[in-house]
Order: C-alpha cells, then structure tokens, then sequence
C-alpha cells in the first residue's frame, strides 16, 4: 500500500514526534491515538485547564485574604463549578471538532473528482487487512 507524505493521516503521526509505522495495522492505531491527542485531548486539557486555572486563581487570592470557615466551603463550592464548566468545555470542544471533520469529509467527498481514481484510504485498507488476517507493508511516498 502506497502513502503520501502530504496526507493529514502522516502529518499528523509525524506533529507527534514519531516514525510512522510501515505495518498497515500499526500505522493506523498510530493514526487513531495520534488524531485523539492532538486534536481532541490536548485542545479539551487546555482549554479546560486555562478555564479551571483563570477561576482558580481568584480562589487561591480570596482563600489567602479571607480565611473563614464559610470562605472555604465557597471557594470549594466555586471550584467544583470551574471544573464542571471546564469539562463542559472539553465535551464542547469535542463535538465542535468532530462536527468540522465530519462536515469537512462530507464536502471532500462530495467534491472530489478524483475519487474512482484513488485507492483505498487506511480505514478501508485496514478493515480489509483485519478480515483477510494479513496487515500490508505500507511504502511512503512524497
């Protein structure tokens, strides 16, 4: 099996810092985590981090200049709701991505004029691998 250099798919494994895998099987369990850290966990942790810290910061501040019983069980209830809205972002954020991939490969799809011209993508290619029980040597190409 045959893969561009200029595919998102090799780029991607590639942003992570690591060598593609010649093995059709490897590569796209590669693709799949590599696609999951960069685009959907380690946007979600920042965005919801740079949430819980921005409304942590005030708490830590407050907790040292009014230290009250009542005060903490406030900075404590408010911290509870800065992580909610914080994983209420990273599911936000997930579903945005997913959206844009999915609407961006249905407009691709319906646009191309190259499609009966083009192989297999690694999907297809490994879906077929696994029912044949054999994982092709994948040759990478510029």
């Amino acid at each position: 099996m045959n893969i561009s250099k200029n595919s998102w798919h090799y780029k991607t494994i590639r942003n992570m810092n690591r060598t593609p895998s010649r093995s059709l099987c490897l590569y796209f369990w590669q693709v799949v985590f590599c696609s999951l850290f960069l685009y959907i966990i380690g946007p979600g942790v920042l965005l919801g981090g740079g949430v819980c810290l921005a409304g942590g910061i005030p708490l830590v501040i407050g907790g040292l200049i009014t230290h009250t019983p009542d005060a903490d069980l406030l900075h404590w209830i408010t911290a509870v709701k800065c992580w909610s809205v914080g994983l209420g972002a990273i599911a936000v954020l997930t579903a945005v991505v997913w959206f844009v991939v999915t609407a961006w490969n249905f407009v691709a799809d319906k646009f191309s004029d190259a499609k009966l011209d083009k192989e297999n993508g690694v999907l297809v290619s490994y879906i077929q691998a696994k029912k044949e029980k054999v994982c092709p040597i994948i040759e990478f190409k510029d």
